[in-house]
Order: structure tokens, then C-alpha cells, then sequence
């Protein structure tokens, strides 16, 4: 295992970034969890896969969000596929021109909830990843609501 290839994905940066709960603690445990994990991941070649209804949503309905957001800035936008990476960190925003990031909430409620609570930390340092990435001083988070797919809602009703 060669540590100089380890690199850290854009979207992991806030588990590294959290605070420790105590001054006498070096790292938080959220850190330490997910250094274990990203050591494990090097050394083995093992991943978790860890799969939610939430997280499946958004996969399925990225597209629709992207359309949607191209719709609401009435400025055509393509999902960037390329994953871009420095000596430390890599990551595949959602849009690289003045870095945007699209996440899908599950329903109304989440979609709403965002309008009043402060910045996600995972996703800001997220963000911060990707503007380092791009050499890019701004970047923009943005919700977007979708109707969920049928298939999702069939796995409910079960």
C-alpha cells in the first residue's frame, strides 16, 4: 500500500473537519472512524456500499434535477462525468463552471427544511473540496425537488 496515492473524495472532507467534542482530543471520532475506513479501503481494496432509499432517489432522478436547475437559471447545464483530482483530494462535482453541486431531497419536507437551517457541513467542505479542485473562489448548493420514481414508491407501499 503506497500512502502517497491515498486521496481524500470531496465528499468525505467534512468527517475529517469535524470538531473534536473535547479541547484534549487531538481529532474527533467521526475523523477517526472515517480514517479507519479510508485505510482499510487502501490496504484491502474493500468499500462499504452503503445504499439508501434517500441516496437511491437521487441517483435515479439527477438528471430531472439538473434539467430542472437548467431550467430555473434559464442557462443549459450538462452533468460533468470528469473526476478531477490534486495531491490530496478528488472529487466530480455536479456542474464545473462556477462549481454547482445539485442534491434531490427526498420530499417536501426535507426540500423545505433546507430553506431554514444553516449549511449542511459535509456539504460545504464538500464544496470547498471542488472549488480548490477547480481553482474556483465560488460555488453553489442547490436543492432541487422531484417527483420520486415509481419504483421507489412501490418499495415503500411494500
Amino acid at each position: 500500500m503506497d500512502a502517497n496515492n491515498i486521496k481524500f473524495r470531496c465528499s468525505s472532507l467534512g468527517y475529517i473537519m469535524t470538531e473534536p467534542r473535547t479541547k484534549s482530543e487531538l481529532i474527533s471520532e467521526s475523523a477517526k472512524t472515517h480514517l479507519v475506513d479510508v485505510f482499510v479501503s487502501a490496504k484491502y481494496g474493500r468499500n462499504t456500499d452503503i445504499q439508501t432509499k434517500y441516496t437511491n432517489k437521487g441517483l435515479l432522478v439527477e438528471e430531472d434535477s439538473l434539467t430542472l436547475y437548467s431550467l430555473y437559471k434559464k442557462k443549459f447545464f450538462t452533468k460533468n462525468e470528469e473526476r478531477f483530482q490534486n495531491d490530496w483530494i478528488s472529487g466530480c462535482p455536479d456542474i464545473v463552471n462556477n462549481v454547482r453541486d445539485i442534491k434531490s431531497s427526498w420530499d417536501i419536507f426535507t426540500f423545505f427544511r433546507t430553506k431554514s437551517k444553516k449549511l449542511n457541513p459535509m456539504y460545504y467542505w464538500q464544496l470547498q473540496g471542488y472549488m480548490d479542485l477547480m481553482n474556483d473562489d465560488k460555488s453553489t448548493l442547490a436543492y432541487c425537488l422531484i417527483d420520486t420514481p415509481d419504483s421507489i414508491i412501490f418499495d415503500e407501499k411494500r
